[in-house]
């Protein structure tokens, strides 16, 4: 037996799967290969930060948004050397700063990583959409929608997340009323189609339709934006300057939902609010596999919006607009939910809104556009390549059926129950197990931990081929 090199194929060219090249390139030999695989124009900027603008400010701290956490100063550094020539290092941390800024981050160190060096690997983008997946005689075979396929001894799964779907049945949606509804917010070219003047319908009270509030705002539009969800609840708003996280004595993980929520309620009540959430942020991952999956879907099913909207904040520059908007009657917030879409008077939709209380509200628009966030129903017919895995055995659903089902390696389990040894996922597409891991501060962490477990079997299988000679 001989010695071969190691490829590592990355599916999924955005934020997670540039994070997780970055820190393979730093743990792998100098012969291996890393190939990072997605159709974005640009590799390491992903949905998040590919097609947001200027205004679309992230949602944490600069100071928190390190690829490195080892340097939890770096991208503070890349905003000082880059972006904000004139700033104090501790004043520019507590910024929250516009998001395509973060992706010219990450993707300017993806390049760092690629020019390599000596002993460091070789990292490859490949444009394309991989679409199938397969285990081949010594490892997996990648097939690619532009033709070829790539060989790799291991893969990673770094998908982020799926826009979300129209909360419809198509025979709710009346034929005239279709052209005038905006599937996907961050895709669809005719968001440039909405005048300053014209009402805007949005399914959904969350950072997306914040986003696309800011962004009328930028571009001077006096048209009104009425946003629909079933609580009718924003995301919350960070304050400034950043108070420091409370720890809550006592949760570690292990505890019952019904333990949790009441010491969390109790705590709350003493202390801000803000800060006992923040001081639950080391704990979360522990805390929701410490739960039955029982509890899971209560909490997922009674808290979810609630805990969302605590956790993921606006910026509170951000918090500012959306105010102003709502004081001046540009933005109205409707509790309900979408019943049927029909056409209104030429040109424009009518929706019916079925509101808590159980009546119906009819509200014409020029455009009706989905913000309802992220699909995380993986059985997409836009999703071949999951689709094939999970037909073929390779992959199962988790048992909330809101991602794949992994184990504590963050391998992906097989139909049979089964961890593949070579196939790892990270991102979103991991929540049934780990709950908090959409923000970068736990994806970093997640792409450190897979990196260091490719890198020792990497190392491993070396040793044994060396032994077969």
């Amino acid at each position: 037996m001989t010695a071969t090199h190691a490829t590592v194929a990355i599916i999924g060219a955005g934020a997670t799967g540039a994070t997780l090249a970055i820190h393979l390139s730093r743990r792998l030999p100098g012969d291996a290969r890393v190939v990072l695989i997605g159709d974005a124009p640009r590799a390491g900027f992903g949905l998040a930060y590919g097609a947001a603008d200027e205004e679309h400010l992230l949602n944490v701290f600069a100071g928190g948004m390190s690829l490195d956490p080892d340097r939890p100063e770096d991208f503070v550094d890349w905003l000082l050397a880059r972006r904000v020539p004139a700033g104090d290092l501790a004043e520019v941390a507590q910024r929250y700063v516009p998001r395509p800024w973060y992706g010219e981050y990450v993707s300017e160190r993806l390049d760092e990583a690629a020019a390599g060096g000596p002993g460091r690997p070789a990292i490859e983008v490949i444009r394309g959409r991989a679409t199938s997946l397969a285990p081949g005689p010594v490892g997996w075979r990648v097939g690619v929608a532009e033709g070829g396929a790539i060989a790799a001894s291991r893969v990673a799964l770094c998908l982020g997340n799926f826009p979300g779907r129209l909360p419809l049945v198509p025979d709710a949606i009346a034929p005239a009323a279709a052209s005038r509804v905006i599937h996907d917010p961050w895709r669809d070219l005719r968001l440039r189609e909405i005048g300053p003047d014209d009402d805007v319908l949005v399914l959904g009270t969350g950072l997306t339709m914040v986003d696309l509030l800011l962004t009328r705002d930028a571009l001077g539009h006096s048209g009104r934006t009425v946003a629909v969800s079933r609580r009718g609840a924003l995301p919350g708003v960070h304050v400034a300057p950043r108070p420091a996280p409370l720890p809550i004595p006592g949760v570690a993980g292990g505890e019952s939902l019904a333990d949790l929520t009441r010491t969390v309620r109790e705590a709350a009540r003493e202390q801000p609010w803000r800060q006992v959430i923040d001081g639950l942020r080391p704990h979360t991952q522990a805390i929701w596999q410490g739960w039955s999956d029982a509890e899971r879907l209560r909490f997922q099913r009674l808290l979810g919006t609630s805990w969302g909207n605590a956790r993921h904040r606006m910026a509170p520059e951000v918090g500012a607009a959306v105010s102003s908007a709502m004081a001046d009657g540009r933005l109205a917030i409707v509790p309900g939910r979408l019943a049927s879409l029909d056409a209104g008077m030429p040109g424009r939709a009518a929706a019916t809104i079925r509101t808590r209380d159980g009546a119906a509200r009819r509200i014409e628009s020029d455009w009706v556009v989905n913000c309802t966030g992220p699909d995380r129903d993986l059985r997409r017919p836009d999703a071949p390549l999951l689709l094939g895995m999970l037909s073929s055995g390779v992959a199962r659903l988790d048992p909330l059926r809101v991602g794949l089902d992994t184990d504590d390696a963050d391998r992906v389990v097989t139909e049979g129950g089964i961890p593949w040894r070579s196939l790892h996922a990270l991102g979103p597409i991991t929540m049934g197990r780990l709950w908090e891991i959409v923000a970068m501060p736990d994806i970093r962490a997640q792409a450190v931990r897979v990196a260091e477990e490719i890198a020792a079997a990497v190392d491993e299988a070396a040793v044994l081929a060396v032994g077969c000679r």
